[in-house]
């Protein structure tokens, strides 16, 4: 049950908050505590959490050592725990953003369950409004923020695997399917070099008006052909073989779990093992190249295709077919 300290922390809240908004917003800062804490309350979370949710961003906004203290006076030793372990820093300058978030991360791996659930709830609310700002505003959002979608992405990214990992639950779901969103959003050439491997682009023109990438994936070149919305990530298998698609499916051949993995007979009678982007591109890359040489090996035992292009350089000089 909600008590009189319940509301007594709203104010606190606002008050320190007044004039500030929510980032290239006239949304006031205080909604988006408001709904980190509901969303607290949602998810199992006691007075305790909700009140320390609704503080949580007074010491890292400005107010450092002296409101922690004063919200450990005020509102109790716990809640002024909990406001600390969702701070990234507690200094009165501001320190790098890069190490300020590798230390936060760090800090997840052993914080307790209470300072999860309260920093998986603010890490949603802000991951949601992402997603709903990038629909309205598209790449020009990232302005609003002292990095830009290299380091947004990273972030976000290690947050949820953490959450997942030790806050198992609905809430680092939905987390995950938030981020995964925001993914599928960003420009297709900001998350392949992410990737961190060398890429060469390809287009084919009208009518089929299609583009993408061959990606020097280590041990097998990945194409990954740009789509509306999301990715295609393929590996090529082999080419040829005795195999007609009227027959029958090309997967009873394969004795192997795809684990989802499409596999398709193509132009110039070619075998592609592709997957579907469903927000991770690193992990849609390594799911394909690590089946593709058993379905190759497979195909050729089995229905005589021939080896597969394994050189990034011959992939690019034949093109993404």
């Amino acid at each position: 049950m909600l008590t009189a300290r319940f509301p007594e922390a709203v104010e606190y809240a606002r008050a320190h908050h007044a004039d500030d908004l929510r980032k290239g917003t006239t949304i006031p800062y205080l909604a988006h505590l408001l709904a980190v804490s509901a969303l607290v309350l949602e998810h199992g979370g006691d007075e305790t959490a909700a009140m320390a949710a609704l503080l949580h961003d007074v010491v890292e906004d400005g107010g450092g050592e002296p409101a922690l203290a004063e919200i450990a006076r005020r509102f109790g030793t716990e809640v002024a725990a909990i406001v600390e372990g969702c701070s990234d820093t507690t200094a009165a300058a501001t320190e790098d953003w890069t190490l300020r978030k590798e230390r936060y991360l760090e800090h997840l791996e052993s914080a307790p369950a209470d300072v999860l659930l309260v920093s998986a709830a603010d890490k949603l609310h802000n991951a949601q409004s992402i997603l709903s700002d990038l629909a309205e505003h598209g790449e020009k959002l990232w302005a609003r923020f002292n990095r830009g979608p290299h380091e947004q992405l990273w972030y976000y990214g290690s947050l949820r695997d953490i959450f997942r990992r030790r806050l198992p639950g609905r809430l680092a779901d939905e987390l995950d399917r938030t981020v995964r969103a925001i993914n599928r959003r960003v420009d297709p050439y900001t998350r392949l070099e992410m990737l961190g491997h060398d890429f060469q682009g390809w287009l084919i023109g009208e009518p089929d008006g299609r583009a993408g990438e061959i990606v020097d994936w280590p041990g097998v070149p990945l194409c990954v052909d740009r789509r509306d919305p999301g990715l295609l990530v393929r590996a090529h298998v082999g080419s040829g073989g005795e195999w007609y698609p009227e027959d029958d499916d090309m997967h009873l051949h394969i004795d192997a779990d795809l684990a989802g993995l499409c596999l398709k007979h193509g132009p110039g009678e070619n075998a592609w093992l592709s997957a579907e982007d469903e927000g991770d591109l690193r992990e849609a890359c390594e799911r394909v190249a690590g089946l593709a040489g058993t379905v190759a090996d497979q195909l050729r035992e089995s229905l005589f295709f021939d080896p597969p292009v394994v050189s990034f350089e011959e992939r690019c000089e034949r093109g993404p077919w």
